[in-house]
C-alpha cells in the first residue's frame, strides 16, 4: 500500500472512569493518538431495537502496523473533523505488508 493511500486523519480515544466522590463515576474522553488510514465503507443497516429504528454502519480502517500498538478493543476513533464515534470491534494484523486492519461499527 502507498503512503498517499492513507488519506483519512483518524483520532482514537480511550475512555475512562473517576470516581466522582459521591458512589458513581465520571467518564472521560482522552485522546489516544491521531494516525492516518485508508478508510473503506463496509455498509449499514436498519433494525428496531428496544422498539427504535437504529441505523449502523460498519468502516474497516487499514492502518500501519506501528500506529496501533497501544489500541484496544474497549477504545473508540473518530474519522476526519467529524463528530462521530466508531467502536472498535476487531484489530486483524497481517505479517505480510505490516499493515493493520480494523473494523468498527458507528457508536449509538
Amino acid at each position: 500500500m502507498h503512503a498517499g493511500e492513507l488519506n483519512k486523519r483518524v483520532t482514537i480515544y480511550r475512555i475512562t472512569g473517576t470516581d466522582d466522590g459521591y458512589g458513581g463515576t465520571t467518564k472521560s474522553k482522552t485522546t489516544l493518538k491521531t494516525i492516518w488510514a485508508k478508510l473503506v465503507y463496509k455498509g449499514g443497516d436498519v433494525d428496531t431495537q428496544a422498539g427504535q429504528r437504529m441505523q449502523t454502519t460498519s468502516v474497516e480502517l487499514i492502518v500501519r502496523e506501528l500506529a496501533v500498538t497501544d489500541v484496544l478493543f474497549t477504545d473508540t476513533l473518530s474519522i476526519g473533523d467529524d463528530s462521530t464515534e466508531y467502536n472498535i470491534n476487531s484489530i486483524l494484523e497481517t505479517e505480510l505488508d505490516k499493515h493493520v486492519t480494523i473494523k468498527a461499527t458507528k457508536a449509538e
